[in-house]
């Protein structure tokens, strides 16, 4: 806290905004600075609020701690929704800058400007700012602006000097687009954030093999379809007008660029939400669901086949798409490595002996138990990766960056050395396609950015869900994959969920990759 008024007789009030996470009674004491300002009693996932008036002299300038301790056992667990200290600051600027509300015809004097360049505007009506003329003067090393405050009523000021004022980071000239024709179509659909140079090759590769292509920059979604704003819903309007009016209906819809839960970049760790992908509430979590664009009857399978290349730059997606464009004239693998978890809890190794009758006879199955070989398992994969596999696919408990036990990790990823027989990473675990967090990758991200190796594409989820579901959806996948050569991985992916009902399965398995690739075998 900053310039505290110590003479105000209004007393500083602290609130306190909580959200209930476990379905039991919630008991959360307050402390502030070591002062226990009182408790918050609330139920279940409801909200727990409360205000506490602070006596005189408890805030202090400077650093303030807040201390939250829940009472009510380990399940007393809840989320801090916010946390406002209201209280009097004396009419002194705040690094240059200071918001304040004040009366017609009062007279202010505001202190502390280190520069003699200060404006006040009227900020009441944010439609209608007003710029207000006061008198500036020196007062020992700083500077004041005096005003006597002009209109009816209580005002909303905001005094700053021009050093404050917001510049932009770049303008760019909008290029005009017309993506509501209705008498145009493709079979692709590519959309993309500032990254049309990379998508070439992939372009001219998709169109050799007799596919129409049509690339769309987000921007101009967001132009056309929500005008201007950045908007999930931008990007499923415009793909419900295409395929309700594109004499062509697209098929294949692919994205390029990454994701992320934070878009405006809170929390620091760069803009990458190039083009947003879709947060939807699952039994556990919110997860991501690029599907959700495409899925126009809302029963968690899209219409169109949809992959992503979670691309944080250009150069990211020109690497993933150049991996693409080889794949094609690679020569097949002939094994497919099938990973089972410690059946803990349920049995993965009986789910991969169904995947292995599934195997067509030029594909030798490599078993890989971590319940037989213990911590040889890992370097078994490893070794085996690095052979070549058609397929890598793994049942077994994991979480974003890992399969259990360190089975694979992404500091593995970055090491192997598969270049010339990229795998499909097939992933029957938790969270291993958690591609939003702008804090770490995946582990299928992971693999799709390993320098020598890793993941052609990966097929993991952006959730936590139960292995039932998760092994029949595999086994058809299994089958689409194998008993159709021409068939194009997206697909076969979506042929795979429609053999189930359950809809989180459905809705957060996603498809790192190009939903046109086919798979070499």
């Amino acid at each position: 806290m900053s310039h505290i008024d110590a003479e105000a007789s209004q007393e500083a009030v602290l609130q306190v905004v909580l959200q209930g996470v476990t379905q039991i009674p919630h008991l959360v004491s307050v402390h502030l600075n070591e002062t226990e300002l009182g408790k918050i009693a609330f139920g279940g996932q409801a909200q727990g609020k409360a205000s506490f008036f602070l006596p005189t002299g408890l805030i202090k300038p400077g650093a303030n701690q807040v201390t939250l301790t829940a009472e009510a056992g380990v399940s007393d667990v809840s989320l801090v929704d916010y946390i406002r200290l209201t209280y009097s600051h004396s009419t002194t600027a705040d690094n240059n800058r200071l918001k304040l509300t004040a009366i017609a015809e009062q007279h202010i004097t505001i202190y502390g400007f280190t520069s003699d360049q200060i404006r006040l505007v009227d900020v009441t009506d944010h439609a209608a700012v007003q710029e207000i003329t006061g008198s500036i003067s020196k007062c020992d090393d700083r500077f004041a602006l005096s005003v006597t405050v002009p209109g009816g009523g209580q005002s909303t000021l905001l005094a700053f000097t021009d050093d404050q004022t917001k510049r932009p980071e770049a303008i760019t000239a909008n290029a005009p687009s017309n993506w509501r024709k209705t008498n145009g179509g493709a079979d692709l659909i590519i959309i993309h954030h500032g990254m049309s140079a990379a998508v070439a090759p992939l372009i001219a590769a998709r169109q050799r093999q007799g596919l129409s292509v049509d690339v769309v920059d987000v921007e101009d979604i967001f132009d056309e379809f929500s005008f201007g704003e950045k908007s999930p819903q931008a990007i499923k309007a415009f793909l419900v007008f295409a395929e309700t009016t594109w004499k062509k209906k697209p098929q294949y819809l692919l994205i390029v660029g990454d994701a992320s839960y934070d878009p405006k970049n809170y929390l620091g760790f760069g803009d990458i939400d190039l083009v947003p992908t879709r947060l939807i509430d699952t039994n556990y979590m919110e997860a991501a669901s690029d599907d959700w664009f495409a899925d126009f009857d809302n029963d968690g399978v899209p219409e169109l086949a949809v992959g992503r290349l979670p691309a944080k730059t250009e150069q990211d997606a020109a690497a993933m798409i150049s991996r693409l464009v080889a794949y094609e004239d690679s020569s097949p693998a002939n094994e497919a490595v099938l990973v089972a978890d410690l059946n803990d809890g349920f049995n993965f190794e009986d789910a991969n002996v169904s995947l292995k009758r599934l195997l067509p006879a030029n594909i030798k199955a490599v078993e890989i138990k971590r319940g037989e070989l213990g911590e040889s398992a890992r370097p078994e994969l490893i070794a085996a990766i690095n052979r070549g596999q058609c397929i890598v696919n793994y049942t077994g408990h994991g979480s974003v960056d890992q399969w259990h036990g360190s089975l694979l990790t992404n500091g593995d990823a970055s090491t192997l050395t598969n270049q010339e027989h990229l795998s499909l990473f097939v992933m029957m675990t938790c969270l291993n396609g958690y591609f939003a967090d702008p804090a770490i990758d995946s582990l299928a991200e992971a693999l799709m950015k390993a320098p020598r190796g890793g993941a052609i594409a990966a097929w993991a989820s952006s959730a936590m869900t139960l292995p039932n579901a998760q092994t029949v959806v595999n086994q058809e996948l299994f089958r689409q994959l194998f008993n159709n050569r021409l068939i194009r991985i997206g697909m076969a992916v979506r042929a795979a969920k429609r053999s189930i009902t359950d809809h989180e399965v459905r809705q957060t398995w996603i498809l790192l990759g190009d939903p046109t690739m086919r798979l070499k075998r």
